[in-house]
């Protein structure tokens, strides 16, 4: 067992080693496609996270404020991934990720994008 073992390490340092040395040409390719969800996702209005209950898999909330309150607000969110990209959008208006936003008394639209790779989520 232990020539065998040694022969195998020998014959994968050869290998790495004609590798390196020019013999072979390799491309590994991951793919263009990525893990393009939230683990977090807030909005905090007054420094209290307004979705507690954030879940991943739900793709759709509603959240009600006072209908006259109009209201800074922080949107952030962590993708699942750290080379995914997230963007906002609040009401039409684009802003990056960790980003302070106005909301209107009334209903508003809030639209987290995230991309990584040809991968895309939303949730709104």
């Amino acid at each position: 067992m232990k020539f065998k073992a040694i022969d195998t390490i020998v014959k994968r340092s050869l290998w790495g080693a004609a590798l390196l040395a020019g013999a072979g040409v390799f491309t590994l390719t991951a793919g263009n496609t990525g893990d393009a969800t939230l683990d977090r996702l807030e909005i905090k209005v007054g420094g209290t996270n307004v979705l507690p209950d954030f879940n991943p898999a739900t793709k759709t909330y509603e959240i009600e404020l006072d209908e006259n309150a109009a209201t800074l607000a922080t949107f952030s969110a962590a993708p699942s991934s750290r080379n995914a990209v997230v963007d906002i959008d609040i009401n039409g208006k684009t802003y990056t990720n960790h980003t302070l936003g106005s909301l209107q008394g009334g209903e508003n639209v809030i639209t987290y994008t995230v991309r990584n790779g040809s991968e895309t989520e939303t949730y709104t």
